[in-house]
């Protein structure tokens, strides 16, 4: 095991602090330091041969996702999940505005990556927290101002 690392990263206003191993090597995600030593939310990133079972009871259940109501905060199993909970990718374990986000170690899943790292941050629900929310849209900007386009993906 290596030594634990820290880097904060702002999106959309919201000051993210990682905790791990290897943080630093997140690549494009790398270009969102925030020069602030304070985070709104801290996650500690961990890889492992397996996630533990859910402690909580469970809210919601889809092919790609699992989540268990807990009194510390939700915890939510990502990835393929038919054969229950454990056998998904991401294990991620709220406790008020700290998580855990536990990878499961397979084949496949070697590294932590940018786009596993934004879905355990589960940034939507996060903004809502704080009073915000994600709106994907493309956009055309002449003279300074901008109009936006919105559509769901592909369109």
């Amino acid at each position: 095991m290596g030594r634990e690392e820290r880097l904060i990263l702002e999106l959309a206003g919201l000051r993210v602090e990682l905790r791990g191993e290897r943080p630093q090597q997140l690549g494009v995600l790398s270009d969102y330091r925030s020069r602030s030593l304070i985070a709104d939310h801290v996650y500690t990133l961990e890889l492992c041969d397996g996630l533990e079972p859910p402690t909580g009871e469970p809210i919601y259940r889809a092919a790609d996702q699992w989540v268990f109501r807990r009194s510390g905060g939700p915890e939510r199993y990502l990835g393929p999940v038919e054969r229950g909970p454990e056998g998904g990718h991401i294990r991620i374990r709220r406790e008020g505005s700290d998580a855990r986000i536990t990878y499961r170690r397979t084949g496949e899943l070697r590294a932590v990556t940018p786009k596993l790292l934004l879905n355990a941050l589960d940034l939507p629900h996060l903004l809502t927290i704080h009073e915000g929310f994600l709106l994907h849209a493309a956009f055309i900007e002449h003279g300074g101002r901008a109009i936006l386009f919105t559509a769901p993906s592909g369109t």
